[in-house]
């Protein structure tokens, strides 16, 4: 197997190729249509021979459509093949600094954040972006794990998820506040939530302040601003949710610069196992009947969706809560628009690879 990646240049519009040769069997002539279609393989026996659902191609293929590009395959049977594709590539303008600094203003001093969290993506994200700002960060999965924390160590500030098993973010929030040690710690919720009704019972609750979610660097770093020692407390206006795209590029390139590429590439492939584990709940939840369990499931699975940049998959989630009687088409869609999602997020960071090694 030998990858190769090289620039296109010349009269034409700018670009980059990338290839990938095999030595293996071979594809016949007749049978190279049939590749990029979906559910379809060179050989209708070789889904039993070699695993695979046909899908691979098809979802490259229209990736690669969609950046304007073209994909395509030279073969030879009992020789071997290559997989090409190629993509136009445009100069980015950096924005200006002072405009970067106004988005995501630095803290005087490094804080210690504590982030109570059950998702595991959710917490790598969040601990990423903090640490980007320059703070040190400890997680919790949940209330009860959060107030053995607290009263453990001291923290600067605390970032609250709402929806969480055995103690939840309002409830973990009020054990705190019970604390002689967590009376005057700052505790920020992070809720996907966009009522005034849920404004309010976050502060009833006892809590400074929220963000919204999926969360994203400026956002974190106004919430410390605004909670610390010198800031007025008047908690942020929740904004209705962006227009919903297929893939939420901006956001995925910010993750990828606030937390670097190889660790957001672990945080992917987490994402794989725990969105594995979370439709296989959800089956179980629909047959059983269990619909609160099902819209806990699946708004588990859009947070994490959506604070990736997963746009199409959350969406089908927030979607599939809408629908219960018939979640089977609903996991179809959430899987394949988020193998969509993830296919293109590979790319993605693959191109990135390649502009590194470049420079």
């Amino acid at each position: 197997m030998r990858l190769q990646v090289r620039g296109r240049h010349g009269a034409g519009e700018p670009g980059i190729r990338f290839e990938v040769t095999d030595t293996g069997i071979g594809i016949a002539d007749s049978a190279r249509d049939r590749l990029f279609k979906e559910f379809s393989q060179a050989d209708a026996s070789i889904n039993r021979r070699f695993g695979g659902t046909g899908l691979g191609l098809a979802i490259s293929k229209r990736l690669i459509e969609a950046m304007a590009g073209t994909i395509g395959v030279i073969s030879t049977p009992a020789t071997g093949s290559t997989f090409w594709f190629e993509i136009p590539l445009h100069v980015a303008e950096a924005p200006p600094e002072a405009d970067q600094a106004a988005d995501a203003p630095g803290p005087e001093a490094a804080l210690r954040i504590l982030v109570v969290e059950d998702m595991p993506v959710n917490q790598k994200v969040a601990k990423g972006m903090l640490r980007s700002l320059g703070h040190a960060v400890d997680i919790a999965e949940d209330g009860e794990a959060a107030l053995i924390k607290v009263k453990s160590r001291a923290y600067d500030l605390i970032f609250m998820d709402m929806q969480m098993p055995r103690m939840n973010g309002l409830e973990a929030t009020a054990a705190i506040r019970a604390l002689e040690s967590g009376k005057s710690i700052p505790i920020v919720a992070m809720t996907a939530n966009v009522f005034e009704t849920d404004r309010d019972t976050c502060l009833a609750a006892g809590m400074n302040d929220f963000v919204g979610k999926p969360i994203n660097v400026p956002d974190l770093a106004a919430a410390i601003a605004r909670v610390s020692a010198n800031a007025p407390k008047r908690p942020q206006a929740l904004q209705s949710s962006p227009p919903t795209i297929e893939f939420n590029q901006a956001r995925f390139e910010a993750l990828a610069e606030h937390v670097g590429p190889e660790e957001l590439a672990s945080i992917i492939d987490g994402f794989l196992e725990d969105t594995g584990r979370l439709l296989e709940q959800l089956e179980q939840a629909a047959d059983r009947k269990q619909a609160d369990e099902q819209v806990r499931l699946l708004e588990s699975l859009r947070e994490a969706a959506a604070v990736l940049g997963f746009s199409q998959g959350a969406q089908e989630c927030q979607e599939a809560t809408r629908s219960l009687d018939e979640s089977a088409a609903a996991l179809a869609k959430i899987r394949g628009s988020l193998q969509l999602n993830v296919a293109r997020s590979q790319v993605l960071l693959s191109m990135r690879a390649a502009n590194s090694r470049a420079a």
